[in-house]
């Protein structure tokens, strides 16, 4: 009897962990919204926003979501299960629960080398960008970088791995990598599109990274420390604080064009006091 007794407490502590999971919760189309959703979710708990912000930022979304992202292939119903649960915790607000929820899903993520959705960034969240900078408070943007300071690049670290990284990758896994490299070194070095369409620094680090690729192996022995300090020297000029204020206004673009922050909001407003 006691055993039983074990083996159902245990069974308990899983359901309360992974929650549970609807049958249209595993359809790839609803998995996306969901992902979507708990991004938008995390960035306004994250923020503490107000219910007058909340409102303000809803106004500043209208016309500025993009393209909802591809679907996956197939979905893992414990990763939906597991999604499902941290969206719950964010609308408890209780930290704890939100940091035990959110650990179970990266670690999924990590096991199961699943890909997460970014929003596709608009002109009209970006023009929005300055206006939705305004609604917060000092206090509330170091909160909110203090609490994601681990998604925050280490851009010269970032760039001076990717040189060895990209040795020997085949040519979509090396441009893959490429393109994340330029695109998160942007976001801090100033992510905003020119007319050219992506920041000067991008197209000078795909430019680099092509480079340092097609090296054959003796050249790149010889050159490997000329090129560790190319890379320091397309990065060094970044101001810090402007750094910072540049990846701030990056997070507040892809919450603006998020495609499931309207559901995002209303779900959140029915969770403040």
């Amino acid at each position: 009897m006691r055993q039983g007794i074990f083996v159902l407490s245990i069974m308990a502590a899983l359901l309360a962990l992974t929650g549970t999971v609807r049958s249209d919760e595993l359809s790839p189309g609803k998995l996306v919204k969901t992902q979507l959703e708990v991004d938008a979710l995390s960035t306004l708990n994250d923020l503490n926003v107000t219910p007058d912000q909340l409102a303000a930022i809803s106004d500043l979304s209208a016309g500025a979501a993009g393209a909802e992202p591809a679907p996956p292939a197939e979905v893992n119903a414990n990763y939906a299960a597991a999604l499902s649960a941290l969206r719950d915790a964010i609308l408890t607000r209780d930290e704890d629960k939100i940091d035990a929820a959110q650990q179970h899903v990266s670690d999924l993520e990590d096991q199961l080398d699943i890909d997460t959705p970014t929003p596709e960034l608009t002109d009209a969240a970006c023009a929005k960008v300055p206006d939705a900078l305004k609604l917060f408070s000092p206090h509330q943007v170091a909160e909110y970088l203090a609490q994601n300071a681990d998604d925050f690049p280490d851009v010269q670290a970032l760039l001076s791995e990717a040189i060895d990284e990209c040795r020997g990758l085949a040519k979509d896994q090396f441009a893959d990598l490429r393109d994340d490299v330029a695109d998160e070194i942007s976001t801090v070095a100033g992510f905003k599109p020119t007319a050219a369409g992506k920041p000067p620094i991008h197209q000078k680090i795909v430019s680099f990274l092509n480079r340092v690729h097609a090296l054959s192996d003796d050249d790149f022995k010889t050159q490997r420390a000329a090129l560790g300090d190319e890379a320091k020297g397309l990065v060094k000029d970044i101001p810090a604080i402007s750094g910072i204020r540049n990846w701030f206004e990056h997070e507040l673009a892809e919450l603006l064009a998020n495609p499931e922050l309207p559901r995002a909001i209303e779900e959140y407003q029915k969770a403040l006091p």
